[in-house]
């Protein structure tokens, strides 16, 4: 996982019955730089359980990521 370099947003709900949130950590530990959410009142199926939350998250994720990348690409 430490030769990832895209931009990486993990988002878990705390309240995971399927797999322990402790996983969350080990993705942030093995991802330069990636972004953690943890989420409360939220298990497994993260879009249902707390959409709006969800959504923004990934709305505020990739709009970051996309302005970045406008700033730092060499222009033709």
């Amino acid at each position: 996982m430490s030769k990832i370099q895209a931009p990486t947003q993990v988002i878990w709900g705390k309240d995971d019955k399927m797999v322990d949130v402790s996983g969350a950590d080990v993705l942030a530990k093995g991802i330069p730089q990636a972004e953690v959410h943890l989420l409360e009142k939220c298990g497994h199926f993260i879009p249902a359980d707390s959409p709006k939350k969800f959504s923004q998250l990934l709305l505020d994720f990739y709009t970051s990521h996309t302005k970045s990348e406008k700033l730092t690409k060499p222009k033709n």
